[in-house]
């Protein structure tokens, strides 16, 4: 199981105009669910449950990455979408840095366990901040998804 697998270039997002972290989280959520062709239902669900689970527990990990992630009840497939925030957001990261990378995975309640493989290469490729870095450089979603591959 691989990010690119699931990461489509209309779900990534280059600079995001959002002031906090919840409103990252919503318009990447819809994002995500408007690149996968979801419902209204489908979607608001899913906003829900991110939301729900970051509040739970902040998501923010350590060297600029923060992986928002829920399961979600009725959702198709698992979808993975990205932003890019090289100025960084305040996103209650366990070091207390600023979040510049934010990588979300929508899972389908029936496939629980099925995003552990992507949280593993997610934390993987992103503590590299060389690969980082060439985000940060990437003038379109394209390119963001290339480097996945």
């Amino acid at each position: 199981m691989r990010v690119a697998t699931y990461l489509k270039p209309e779900a990534v997002m280059l600079r995001p105009a959002a002031s906090d972290k919840w409103q990252l989280i919503e318009l990447l959520c819809r994002q995500i669910c408007e690149a996968n062709g979801c419902n209204a239902t489908i979607t608001n669900a899913a906003v829900k449950a991110v939301l729900q689970r970051e509040k739970s527990a902040s998501t923010g990990m350590d060297g600029g990455v923060a992986v928002p992630h829920s399961t979600v009840d009725g959702l198709p497939s698992l979808m993975v979408g990205m932003a890019v925030m090289p100025e960084g957001l305040e996103f209650e990261a366990i070091d207390g840095s600023v979040t510049t990378v934010i990588v979300m995975i929508l899972v389908p309640k029936t496939q629980k366990l099925g995003h552990l493989r992507l949280l593993a290469e997610v934390a993987r490729r992103l503590s590299d901040l060389g690969f980082q870095q060439h985000m940060f450089a990437a003038s379109s979603t394209g390119q963001i998804v290339d480097l996945w591959l």
